[in-house]
């Protein structure tokens, strides 16, 4: 049965037109921009420039200054992105790798790694903060006493 789908699948493949070709088009033409990439190219060429004139300046292209803002919070992050991904690229790992677990001392009874703290701050902040992960926690607890 799936060797005759297979064959069926095929055989349309060998019978079907080629798809059309689509014509190169030049990426600076004015059909082919996003509102995006034209924020972007605006705030590349005046940097220091206010949402409410970009919005103006480019308002014959529907940009709204809800385009403007998006497109400068993620030029933001990706410019804190590649700040701190080249400063420490690669060398993060290779330390984190090669560094022993080190021992904190609580108290005199407890002693906790830090690793192990690394891994419960990383819970906190995928939990959404630390009453939603003291939730979960309440939760794991009441699960594992049925």
């Amino acid at each position: 049965m799936a060797n005759d789908l297979m064959e069926m699948i095929n055989e349309e493949r060998k019978n079907s037109p080629p798809p059309p070709e689509d014509e190169p088009t030049e990426p600076d033409s004015e059909k082919s921009l996003s509102k995006s990439k034209r924020v972007q190219e605006y705030l590349k060429e005046n940097p220091e420039t206010r949402n409410v004139d970009v919005v103006e300046a480019l308002r014959e292209y529907g940009v709204t200054a809800g385009d403007v803002s998006n497109v400068k919070t993620k030029m933001r992050k990706k410019s804190k992105k590649s700040r701190t991904s080249t400063s420490s690229a690669g060398a993060g790992k290779a330390a984190k790798a090669a560094k022993p677990s080190t021992v904190l001392p609580i108290s005199l009874d407890a002693k906790i790694e830090v690793d192990l703290l690394e891994l419960a701050v990383e819970f906190v902040r995928k939990a959404g903060g630390m009453n939603e992960a003291q939730h979960i926690l309440n939760l794991v607890r009441r699960i594992r006493s049925l």
